[in-house]
């Protein structure tokens, strides 16, 4: 049954992410209005890494995205060094596909600093962490997944500190 929209309402200061997320965040997700009151010397906390050549690949009815899953391991390895001991990384991915295959390249490698954790968006819904890396996996085509406002919001919203956003940059 549906709640009634006089007993919604929506709360417009978050405490989780630094302003540089949160501005990103309220500018596209919530028309400006969400106020941050976290504060942060950091004046870069989003990033882009464009893997312009990768391709998707179907696994039964997912996708997995070998590029995007190399250049992920790649990335965790150099968090680790960056951060101190204790800090928490999320890798969030649209497939199940792609979470898997990352989740195996992963059983290679050795975290000394970072406690990750690798799922899907859903999996993610209420949790944050230090640092997400956010991989969109497709390459071919703009999906149902990522016209999805909601979904897209909670994949970016988890992080506290910084957000890498892995994928092809022309498909979005």
């Amino acid at each position: 049954e549906r709640v009634s929209d006089s007993y919604k309402k929506m709360l417009n200061r978050q405490y989780r992410m630094v302003p540089d997320i949160c501005k990103f965040v309220s500018d596209y997700f919530y028309n400006g209005a969400l106020i941050c009151e976290k504060e942060s010397n950091d004046k870069n906390s989003i990033w882009w890494i464009d893997c312009e050549n990768s391709e998707e690949e179907p696994v039964g009815r997912s996708y997995a995205n070998c590029e995007e899953a190399d250049v992920i391991v790649r990335l965790v390895k150099k968090l680790d060094l960056m951060y101190q001991k204790g800090t928490t990384v999320g890798i969030i991915c649209t497939y199940k596909a792609q979470v898997q295959k990352i989740l195996k390249l992963l059983e290679a490698v050795e975290t000394t600093n970072i406690n990750l954790e690798c799922s899907t968006v859903d999996a993610f819904q209420g949790k944050e962490k230090h640092t997400i890396i956010f991989n969109i996996v497709r390459s071919a085509k703009v999906t149902d997944f990522m016209s999805d406002e909601n979904r897209v919001n909670v994949a970016v919203s988890r992080a506290q500190e910084a957000l890498y956003v892995i994928g092809k940059k022309e498909l979005v």
